[in-house]
């Protein structure tokens, strides 16, 4: 591990940064200016230092300078120097401001950053947010607009399922034009933290019929019990099959989605998923859970008509029995018995002919 710091800075200018990871060879630096701070600059060293202070080793400045650009972003004319430019400026008449997250991002999950933009008068225009950083393992959108007269927007974020259970700091950058050409400003840093999802979903494999029913079963591995309702969606569908939302609690052991096919969905292979949705200090942990395959088939034309048999004489009915509760039947059990009835229908076809 190690940290970064300068030799010196503007007078107001205040360093705001997180320690250098191990692996990790990017850090963003976020500086700060006091209301008050006087208007000027300097060129400084960026140092770089051994988190312990039992180790030493030097380090060296060396930032490149592309003054032109040729085809295929080839540098043309370059020049790299010893010294960071660093100043304080006029105070610019908008600002971007992250609210920080209640919530994790949970491995193979999703957040929505809420972004907050100010503007002081007359400056009304729309101002453009870009990511500084994106932490490794984690994606974040290229770009968001606070469009004119409005004053937040938002940027999505998600967690590969193999990210780096870590808190993270980063910040989003702005731009926009009050008529003295595009000017740049950041927010403050923020951080995003990653951990193991609350809950996981082994998901089972489905077939049906075009035009038929069947279900889409999830086991459930609560990792960290939760409170209240979660909500469950099955996604990637295709068209024309439905499958209504559920909930559940942290109790539960599977869940079971009802799905709907028409006549005219597509026959075929799918891949579909769950989103698992659980509420927390105002916010939403947003899974991506379960995945498997939902297998659309299409119907076996009928068989030609035989002669009926005469009808045999009308027995009683017999008294109507409380019927048991149906046991939910895996893929498996389920193309056993398909199979163990198609074999006795092909039996008593044969005896007839």
């Amino acid at each position: 591990a190690a940290t970064v710091g300068f030799d010196k800075l503007p007078a107001g200018l205040t360093p705001v940064h997180d320690g250098v990871d191990p692996g990790v060879d990017l850090i963003p630096v976020v500086l700060e200016a006091k209301p008050d701070a006087p208007v000027g600059g300097v060129l400084t060293d960026v140092i770089c230092k051994p988190a312990d202070p039992k180790l030493t080793f030097a380090s060296k400045t060396g930032l490149d300078v592309q003054y032109n650009i040729a085809i295929n972003n080839t540098p043309f004319h370059q020049h790299v120097t010893d010294r960071v430019a660093v100043a304080v400026t006029e105070a610019v008449p908008f600002a971007i401001e992250v609210v920080e997250p209640k919530v994790p991002v949970v491995q193979n999950g999703s957040y929505t950053l809420k972004i907050k933009g100010t503007r002081t008068a007359p400056f009304k225009g729309p101002i453009t947010i870009y990511p500084l950083w994106t932490p490794p393992g984690m994606g974040i959108a290229g770009s968001a607009v606070i469009a004119e007269g409005q004053s937040e927007t938002t940027l999505y974020v998600n967690a590969a399922p193999n990210a780096a259970v870590k808190s993270w700091k980063t910040a989003l950058i702005a731009v926009a034009d009050y008529g003295k050409g595009a000017t740049w400003v950041s927010s403050q840093l923020f951080t995003l933290t990653v951990t193991p999802p609350l809950v996981t979903f082994a998901q089972e494999r489905a077939a049906v019929e075009q035009g038929a029913k069947t279900q889409v079963v999830c086991k459930v591995t609560v990792n960290t019990p939760f409170e209240g309702k979660a909500k469950v969606n099955l996604v990637g569908l295709p068209s024309k099959v439905v499958a209504l939302p559920l909930e559940m609690t942290k109790d539960q052991k599977d869940v079971a989605f009802e799905v709907t096919t028409d006549k005219t969905s597509p026959a075929g292979k799918h891949g579909v998923f769950c989103q698992l949705i659980v509420e927390k200090n105002g916010e939403q942990i947003v899974h991506n859970v379960g995945g498997g395959e939902l297998r659309i088939d299409v119907p076996l034309p009928p068989k030609a008509a035989t002669a009926a048999a005469p009808a045999a004489a009308a027995k009683p009915a017999a008294p109507t029995a409380v019927k048991p509760a149906e046991k939910r039947l895996s893929r498996l059990e389920q193309l056993r018995l398909e199979q163990e009835a198609k074999a006795k229908g092909e039996k008593k076809e044969d005896k007839k002919n």
